[in-house]
């Protein structure tokens, strides 16, 4: 699970330009925003269900070819 401070180190890459792979658009930065915005509790709950959304698709991606 990425913690709060990864997530913040994530999201400084992505702003700064270090990532090819990912364009953000308004409603993204709004939910990274909502995100943090909320009490540490409940920000480590939606990180694990976006660390287990994420492993989800990349297992089925795998075991799809």
């Amino acid at each position: 699970m990425i913690s709060p401070k990864g997530f913040k180190l994530l999201l400084e890459k992505i702003l700064i330009g270090h990532s090819d792979q990912m364009v953000m658009d308004k409603n993204l930065v709004r939910r990274m925003e909502d995100i943090e915005a909320l009490p540490n509790e409940e920000k480590d709950k939606v990180y694990y269900f976006i660390d287990m959304a994420l492993a989800y698709n990349k297992t089925k991606k795998a075991f799809a070819h």
